[in-house]
Order: structure tokens, then C-alpha cells, then sequence
């Protein structure tokens, strides 16, 4: 092969694996929000904290809202969705209602199932849209996340000793009292919302233990934060978060498709903080 061949080749692999990178993460095109009540500014706000809030939640977000600002967003005519080359489409809806209250509503429209899922509220005033964003859009994601695996995951995990996808384990789960949520999506990765309201993203990987079953090990990949030690003393939380490693999970298959191992995080005994590991079991929800 001549050299100039060998460097058409190399170039030509490298676009074909980061192509097949590309295309195995999930992608949201953000088509912005439709309303003829809201100020033009405030709704502009709202759309770009809409869509930092997307970006925030390590999915791959492309801003459709300069291509779609004149356009009616009609969930029954196709066209108006029709290659957007994403896995999702997110937009939102606002209205005032006779009571001078607002109502919001927020749609992830899924282009494989071509179904949307909605979530809507009802505010006392549009400032409180505003303050609410990023748990809404916690919310709605979780769930079109739930719906859109239950068919995948709807069989028991099996317990054998066949290495399990961490895609088997996709889907929403509850675990620890200080947590409110569990989200792991496909694509080996995930996040946690603690009741405190601080969100925390995971990866997911899977591998065998020495008896040959199936382990899946859960990483924070966020920047440590203190809200993750909602165990711990405020103050001894925050001076630890500081040097803190990421927490990790090692959980295995129960036969009842539960997942129970061991977390290893900050321990507090006394007025002292170190690294230790405590039993933790997490319950599918869906």
C-alpha cells in the first residue's frame, strides 16, 4: 500500500469511528417554545434556560429554534418534525390563562416511537416558570426515558452467568432515602437526583466478578459537591467535597431484578470524614 493509500485509510477509519460515536449518543433537537402571551424577552430568556438545562444533562442538544421560530409546532403533522436527524425533540408551550395564572407545557417528542410524552403546569405567575425549569425538565426527561425502555426492560434481568448489557438495566430506579431518583439511560451512562435538589451524572459500566456473574459499577462523573453527602454535617460535607473521589457503586442482579451491593462514598464517624462503604439496595420503579 502506497503512502498515500495508508493515509486515506487511516482517515477514512478514524471518520467511520467517530461517526459511529456521533451516532450512538442520543440526540434532543430543541425546537424552542411557542406562545403569543409571553414578552418577548421573558420568553427568550426561558427558551435559553430551557436549553442550558438540556445541555446540562450530557445528552447532545442541537438548537432548532432559528429554523422553527415562524413555524406552528403541530404534534399531528409530521412534517413539521421531519429530519431533524435526532433522537428526540423537546419544545414547550406557554399560555395565560382567564385567572392571569400560566399554564406550561412541556413536550419530548421520541422520532422512533414518533410519540410525545407532556408534562403540564399550572403557575401563579410566569416568574415561577422560570424558577421551576430545571425540575421540570428533570422530570420529563426521566420519564420519556422510563417510557421509552419499558418495552426493553419489561423482562426480568437474568441472573445467569451471561455478562448483562448495562442497557438491561435502563430505566428508573429508587435506592436510598436521600435520594429521589435514579435515572440510567442507554448509552452506559445516567443521573441521580438527590432530595435536596442537587443531580448528579453517572456512567454505567458492567463486568464479571470472580464467580462469573454480572457487576455493574456506577461512577460519578459530575465535579464533586457537597449536596452528594447529604449523610454528612454541612460543614464537614463542604470542607470534604473538596478533595473528595467520585463515589462509586458496586451493585449485582437479585433475583427479584433488584440491584444490591456496596457504595463507596464519605463516611462520618464523629467529628472526622473517610472513605467507607455501606450496603445499598436500588429498586426498580419502571
Amino acid at each position: 500500500m502506497t503512502n498515500l493509500g495508508k493515509r486515506v485509510f487511516v482517515i477514512t477509519s478514524f471518520l467511520i469511528m467517530f461517526c459511529s460515536i456521533v451516532a450512538a449518543q442520543e440526540t434532543v433537537a430543541f425546537y424552542g417554545i411557542k406562545s403569543t402571551d409571553a414578552d418577548i424577552n421573558m420568553l427568550s430568556m426561558t427558551e435559553d434556560l430551557y436549553y442550558k438545562q438540556l445541555s446540562d444533562m450530557q445528552i447532545s442538544v442541537l438548537d432548532k429554534r432559528s429554523e422553527n421560530t415562524e413555524k406552528e409546532v403541530n404534534e399531528s403533522d409530521d412534517k413539521f418534525f421531519e429530519q431533524t436527524g435526532c433522537d428526540y425533540i423537546f419544545f414547550a408551550e406557554i399560555k395565560k390563562l382567564p385567572d392571569s395564572k400560566w399554564l406550561c407545557t412541556l413536550n419530548m417528542r421520541n422520532e422512533s416511537l414518533k410519540q410525545t410524552q407532556t408534562i403540564s403546569k399550572e403557575y401563579d405567575s410566569y416568574y415561577k416558570i422560570l424558577m421551576e425549569s430545571k425540575s421540570s425538565l428533570k422530570s420529563i426527561l426521566s420519564s420519556l426515558l422510563s417510557d421509552s425502555t419499558k418495552q426493553e426492560v419489561s423482562k426480568p434481568l437474568k441472573t445467569d452467568n451471561t455478562q448483562a448489557s448495562t442497557d438491561s438495566i435502563a430505566g428508573t430506579w429508587t435506592s436510598e432515602e436521600s435520594v429521589s431518583k435514579i435515572v440510567i439511560m442507554r448509552g452506559n451512562r445516567g443521573f441521580i437526583i438527590f432530595k435536596n435538589g442537587a443531580t448528579m451524572n453517572i456512567s454505567v459500566k458492567s463486568t464479571y466478578t470472580e464467580n462469573g456473574s454480572t457487576q455493574f459499577n456506577i461512577t460519578q462523573t459530575s465535579s464533586s459537591n457537597a449536596s452528594f453527602f447529604p449523610e454528612l454535617d454541612r460543614r464537614l460535607a463542604m470542607e470534604a467535597a473538596v478533595t473528595a473521589k467520585p463515589i462509586e457503586w458496586k451493585l449485582c442482579i437479585n433475583e427479584d431484578g433488584s440491584l444490591e451491593g456496596t457504595k463507596i462514598t464519605l463516611i462520618q464517624q464523629g467529628e472526622n470524614v473517610q472513605e467507607g462503604s455501606v450496603s445499598v439496595k436500588w429498586t426498580r420503579q419502571n
